[in-house]
């Protein structure tokens, strides 16, 4: 692959974790998703306290802990990084551990991320993603112990999603200048979206 260190920039529900995980499948890459890595080591004592401590007062997870995490966990080389970096702290610190070779911000309307995560229901056994009207699960064992995540009810979305909004923003001005930045309209399907990355990056 002609780009081996890549960062996923977007809302929640804009697909990064899909992407992270095809890209991750098809071309070999370590997939860090950040949300992931702060719930493995919710229970990790630092100096800061435990990511645990914060993510049950549905806090942000301090810069100086997530950085502690990350320099301690980020592969050498050929990852794909969702989630993370989530404040311009933690792009700085990024900048101070690694190169990175491509970052594409994968946009949606508010709106739209509302309709997508309302319907969006995980497996607890597998920790597969499902949408309840466009990838419904197709066995009924499946669909009985699907789970809604607390943030994702629907009085919490909007809320959720304009406080991220307001994060995001600086850090897509940042690595607006990359050479190797590029958006792409998360709004169309995932297998769409999925192939247009990857053609950016074959053609970056």
């Amino acid at each position: 692959m002609k780009h081996s260190k890549i960062i996923l920039l977007g809302l929640p529900g804009a697909g990064k974790t899909t992407c992270a995980r095809k890209l991750s499948a098809e071309f070999g890459l370590t997939e860090f998703d950040l949300g992931t890595i702060l719930r493995e080591n919710a229970d990790v004592e630092t100096a800061y306290g435990t990511p645990g401590e914060y993510m049950n007062r549905d806090e942000l997870v301090p810069d100086e802990l997530v950085n502690e995490l990350v320099s301690k966990r980020l592969p050498a080389d050929e990852f794909v990084l969702s989630g993370y970096p989530r404040t311009v702290t933690q792009v700085e610190h990024l900048g101070t551990i690694t190169n990175v070779g491509f970052v594409c911000f994968l946009s949606a309307s508010v709106e739209v991320l509302v309709e997508r995560l309302r319907n969006r229901r995980i497996d607890p056994k597998t920790g597969t993603t499902y949408h309840l009207r466009a990838n419904p699960p197709k066995s009924e064992a499946v669909a009985n112990r699907l789970v809604q995540r607390q943030s994702d009810r629907e009085e919490l979305l909007k809320p959720r999603i304009e406080a991220n909004q307001e994060l995001l923003e600086p850090i897509v001005e940042r690595y607006r200048t990359h050479p190797h930045f590029v958006t792409i309209d998360a709004t169309r399907p995932p297998d769409v979206v999925y192939r247009t990355l990857a053609e950016k990056i074959a053609s970056k």
